[in-house]
């Protein structure tokens, strides 16, 4: 959750939004039932690794976003490096869509598991998806979403769209 960092260190943030909330809460709930939680977020000037209410936040510069996407290359490969050294056994990702794909094959080698949680009803059709996006990123999308061990809807509309579509 590239954005969720403010959010540790201010209590809210105009970068973070819904979703950024949503993974601090499920995160924080993860390590308050004995699970180790890590996050990924982007570069806001904090050390490389950060301790916040007992979870682990990994700072990986993420420049395409917002950028040039000429720095997709290394941004992803420094992502995945992370990953490498966080070893988790299972990795939940609902933004940015973008880096599903990495995260997904990432995972898929190493025989980690991958849950998605959807995030707009966009995201759970084909259709919707392709206008969401441009068509590189929306092939890295249903590449990405091949390879994930299991979807999370948000509502019963976006259950049955996944289900149908994907």
């Amino acid at each position: 959750s590239p954005h969720c960092y403010p959010l540790f260190k201010e209590g809210t943030a105009e970068s973070a939004g819904g979703a950024e909330v949503q993974l601090k809460t499920l995160g924080g709930a993860f390590y308050d039932n004995g699970y180790d939680v890590h996050f990924v977020v982007d570069d806001f000037g904090q050390d490389d690794v950060v301790e916040e209410s007992g979870l682990m936040l990994h700072k990986v510069p993420l420049r395409y976003m917002g950028g040039s996407n000429l720095h997709l290359p290394v941004d992803w490969i420094r992502f995945i490096y992370n990953l490498v050294r966080i070893n988790a056994d299972v990795y939940m990702i609902k933004v940015p869509r973008n880096l599903l794909l990495p995260l997904a094959c990432y995972s898929y080698l190493l025989r980690r598991k991958v849950i998605y949680v959807g995030q707009r009803d966009v995201d759970s059709t084909k259709e919707g998806a392709r206008s969401a996006d441009r068509l590189p990123s929306y092939l890295f999308y249903r590449a990405g979403l091949a390879l994930v061990d299991a979807v999370v809807a948000q509502t019963e509309s976006q259950r049955r769209n996944f289900l149908s579509s994907f």
